[in-house]
C-alpha cells in the first residue's frame, strides 16, 4: 500500500497526462510502472529508518568476558 502522498502524486500525474491528451492505455502503463517503483522506494525508506535502531540493539549486546578463544587474523 502506498502513502497518501504517493497516491496523490499518481492521481495528479494521471490528471495531467489526461489533460495533455495521452491515451488511457498509456496512462495506465505509466501509472503501474511508477506505482511499483514508489512501493519499492517507500519500502526501502522504511528499512533505512529502522536500520539504526536495529544496529544499536546489536551493538548494545555485551561481549562475553571470556574472549580468549578468539584469535586475531
Amino acid at each position: 500500500m502506498l502513502s497518501k502522498e504517493a497516491e496523490k502524486f499518481l492521481l495528479n500525474l494521471r490528471l495531467e497526462l489526461m489533460s495533455r491528451g495521452k491515451k488511457d492505455k498509456d496512462i495506465q502503463e505509466i501509472e503501474e510502472e511508477l506505482r511499483d517503483h514508489l512501493k519499492e522506494a517507500e519500502h526501502m525508506d522504511k528499512v533505512s529508518k529502522a536500520l539504526p535502531e536495529a544496529l544499536s540493539k546489536i551493538i548494545s549486546v555485551p561481549f562475553p568476558k571470556n574472549c580468549r578463544g578468539i584469535k586475531a587474523l
